[in-house]
């Protein structure tokens, strides 16, 4: 049995603090007299020539002395009053559990180690240390971190609580199905739903944000909101015109489907920052062998071949948004930047994966209800082949365990249907600038009737019916009854990455295709985009990269 030092109450062989005066019994670990050096200890007088951080307890021979290291003088550290020793380990746990949550490691704080002197009146009278006890100071200083290091089992985060940082992101869009379809599904049998989505982070509450394919790929990369031809998937290959940019609302205002080079896209955005971008996309190419840099894209001004397919062409080019920005589609560096599925699989072999990549499948892996051909099988089982292809490549990629994300959603849910979603959310505009004034477009007369028979008085024909004034489309009323936005429904998003836990299920917020597009570019750090830039528009949270048992790189 032992007994306290301070008055003498009988102590357990392990007991650290006598629960009668509160005195500890024996030093303080090395690495807790540090931190406690920085709480709560009062500043010594100033004395020429030493600085006050660094006084030590007195010595025998002078009365108050200089240590070399902060180890010193923890290992003196009983030289404290034992109640001022235990009130300070106290007020050291306090304070961190506030601090803590207050400054974040990246601050810019650093700590001062104060060393209390217990004869203030003798730290007057001493003498300024020797250079070579100074540079031993400046030495022991250097060795103390600024900062704590992070527990191995906590996520690393950056300045702005980011989650760990992410080098790899693959957008993978397939069309034309809802969440109560596929993630809200639990009898669901498909790949996606089945199989992938226990892997990763469902965020349920995920809308598109417009009607059209196309109006909602080009939304997930550019920010931009439709105009009345791309709601159409723009069957006519023209610019669109005037192309002004409205300041206000950061959207391009005109007719028509090809955006001009001022209007940039999330590749354009991270080709600024010095990383690199590519679009993969399922038959582009069309079965060419090797590594195959194709642009393909229709003729300016012209009928688009591609805007329909059948059994043998199954790409459309409505699937590609980036071919309707010039930035993209009218660089000699767009062949090298949009290619077949080829270069994917060449590229994540390589472990050169680019920072963004945007994964297309053909229109008869889309998972549209919609079939590719006549004949040909359609719905979510159509996609499987797709991304069983794709998906377990990168996921057991070098580039996906080095903060890789694969993002998984739909461009919208079906549509012109009795029972189509046309929901939306977050703030998304009541109308788009574009839409607000549709053009006048008519459908062809109606042909002229047979003329009479000659005779005397021969009666004229009757002249055929005119045709009906035909709509530009099948795009819904701006608002819905209830005065909300009309849009292309829910239709969750699916998230892959060693950071994410799997299973995970976020249903706190909304969320939608500007949110996604927001979030990347808070991943890369690059400007924001059409509607990203307004206030209002969320990025997905931090929280759902909060896997804590992500492998090692």
């Amino acid at each position: 049995m032992e007994e306290c030092l301070e008055c003498h109450a009988p102590l357990a062989l392990d007991q650290k603090y006598c629960i009668n005066c509160g005195v500890r019994n024996g030093k303080l670990p090395s690495r807790i007299g540090k931190l406690i050096a920085a709480v709560d200890m009062p500043a010594p007088p100033v004395v020429a020539g030493v600085p006050p951080m660094y006084f030590a307890p007195p010595s025998e021979a002078a009365g108050v002395g200089v240590v070399a290291s902060l180890d010193d003088w923890v290992d003196n550290f009983d030289y404290l009053s034992p109640r001022t020793a235990a009130v300070s380990v106290m007020a050291l746990l306090a304070f961190g559990v506030l601090m803590g949550g207050v400054i974040g490691p990246n601050s810019g704080l650093s700590p001062v180690y104060v060393m209390p002197s217990s004869s203030p009146a003798a730290a007057v009278t001493a003498e300024a240390p020797a250079p070579a006890e100074a540079a031993a100071e400046d030495a022991a200083l250097a060795e103390v971190p600024e900062e704590l290091p992070a527990t191995a089992d906590a996520p690393v985060t950056g300045a702005t609580g980011a989650p760990a940082k992410i080098n790899h992101v693959w957008l993978i869009v397939l069309s034309g199905q809802g969440y109560s379809k596929t993630f809200g599904d639990p009898a669901s049998t498909s790949y996606l739903v089945s199989d992938l989505a226990g892997k990763g982070a469902v965020v349920q509450n995920y809308y598109s944000v417009a009607q059209g394919e196309l109006a909602n790929n080009i939304a997930l990369v550019s920010g931009q909101g439709p105009t009345w031809q791309i709601g159409q998937n723009c069957p006519n290959y023209t610019d669109l015109a005037p192309g002004t940019l409205d300041a206000s609302t950061n959207q391009v205002i005109g007719d028509g489907c090809v955006f001009p080079d001022t209007v940039r896209t999330i590749g354009d955005a991270i080709a600024a920052t010095g990383k690199t971008w590519a679009a993969y996309v399922e038959d582009i190419d069309n079965g060419a062998n090797g590594r195959t840099n194709v642009c393909r894209q229709p003729a300016p001004g012209a009928a688009d071949p591609d805007h329909r397919t059948d059994a043998g062409n199954a790409y459309a080019s409505w699937s590609n948004p980036f071919m309707y920005f010039k930035s993209v589609a009218a660089l000699s560096s767009c062949p090298f930047q949009i290619g077949g599925l080829k270069n994917l699989h060449a590229d994540i072999a390589a472990s050169r994966s680019p920072a963004f990549s945007m994964v297309i499948p053909n229109r008869c892996h889309d998972g549209s209800d919609t079939p590719c051909a006549p004949g040909a099988p359609a719905g979510l089982s159509t996609a499987d082949s797709f991304l069983q292809e794709v998906v377990p490549k990168i996921m057991s990629s070098k580039d996906y365990l080095d903060g890789g994300v694969i993002a998984i959603t739909f461009d919208q849910s079906p549509q012109g249907l009795p029972d189509s979603d046309t929901s939306s959310c977050c703030g998304q505009p009541l109308i788009y600038p574009n839409l607000a004034n549709p053009p006048a477009v008519t459908e062809p007369t109606g042909d002229t009737g047979p003329t009479g028979e000659s005779g005397p008085t021969g009666a004229t024909g009757e002249t055929g019916q005119t045709g009906a004034t035909g709509p530009i489309g099948q795009l819904k009323a701006a608002t819905a009854a209830d005065g909300t936005a009309t849009a292309g429904g829910k239709v969750g998003l699916l998230l892959l990455s060693p950071l994410v836990k799997a299973g995970n299920m976020d249903v706190t917020e909304d969320y939608n295709h500007f949110s996604l597009l927001l979030t990347i570019e808070n991943w890369f750090g690059t400007e924001k985009l059409g509607y990203t830039s307004q206030i209002g528009i969320g990025a997905l949270p931090d929280s759902v990269f909060s896997n804590t048992a992500a492998p090692a790189k």
